[in-house]
């Protein structure tokens, strides 16, 4: 839930901001890039989730 709400803040952040920030470059169209690219990033660095504990295998 945590994440759904953060994802959700951090796309309209982006839609309304990611123009600015770019000079114009990246308008609202790229919020969905945005979100995929958090998305991978939590992936890659947070497999377990984001408030989850990292699981040690038994031999």
């Amino acid at each position: 839930m945590v994440g759904g709400m953060l994802i959700g803040l951090l796309e309209m952040f982006a839609s309304a901001n990611l123009s600015i920030f770019t000079h114009g470059a990246f308008g609202a169209e790229y919020k969905d890039v945005f979100a995929f690219i958090i998305l991978i990033g939590v992936l890659i660095f947070k497999p377990e989730g984001l408030f989850g504990k990292a699981v040690v295998e038994k031999v």
